[in-house]
């Protein structure tokens, strides 16, 4: 950012809906605990247990506050730091 090279507003913005999606709180409707709805069937239900419970963990304390987090910069520092423009010209040494 500080030395010019960021992505057009009009991208920027574009991403905010997937960031968003991300940071929803329910943790068995997120994206990332997909693979605990689809245990192959040889695992037992102590190994299910465990991946579940540290599944739920990880999302809950690391993975949604980490993309609440880059939402948040995404939605200030890095929008304010957006181009106007589009294309490689508008880059320091662009053309």
């Amino acid at each position: 950012m500080a030395l010019g090279y960021v992505l057009p507003k009009s991208l920027i913005v574009k991403v905010f809906p997937q960031l968003k999606v991300m940071t929803d709180e329910n943790i068995r409707s997120h994206l990332f605990f997909s693979p605990i709805k689809n245990f192959p069937q040889d695992f037992s239900e102590r190994e299910k247990t465990a991946l579940t419970d540290a599944y739920t963990e990880m999302i809950g304390k690391r993975v949604i506050p980490a993309y609440k987090k880059l939402y948040e910069f995404m939605a200030t520092e890095y929008l304010e730091a957006g181009r106007e423009s589009s294309g490689f010209g508008a880059f320091p040494d662009g053309a």
